[in-house]
């Protein structure tokens, strides 16, 4: 932290138990407030309730944001070999928009 403030770089102190409301959380993590919601109710983000309202922690999201990644990088990993032996855009007969897909293969 010292370093990053050396090189003038701007740093954030918040407290690892920062509560945040599901709007709060999805800006945060870039995606919808519907999606949030669902994520919780599938049990993919942990929150807790205050009254009736959710309330999702800073260490559940970068949690939550972590596991995103790694899947996304997981899938981006695996797209060549799937694009070397999937055929599906060229198969069968042509579709709106899978000549242009095929064609960028």
């Amino acid at each position: 932290m010292l370093g990053m403030m050396a090189q003038q770089r701007p740093v954030m102190l918040v407290p690892q138990n920062h509560e945040r409301t599901t709007q709060e959380a999805a800006a945060f993590l870039n995606i919808s407030r519907p999606f949030v919601i669902k994520e919780v109710e599938a049990a993919r983000l942990k929150c807790h309730k205050v009254g009736r309202h959710r309330r999702i922690e800073l260490t559940e999201r970068r949690r939550y944001q972590g596991a995103r990644r790694l899947e996304s990088e997981k899938a981006c990993r695996s797209w060549p070999t799937c694009r070397k032996t999937s055929t599906w855009a060229t198969d069968g007969p042509a579709r709106r928009g899978t000549r242009a897909l095929a064609a960028l293969h």
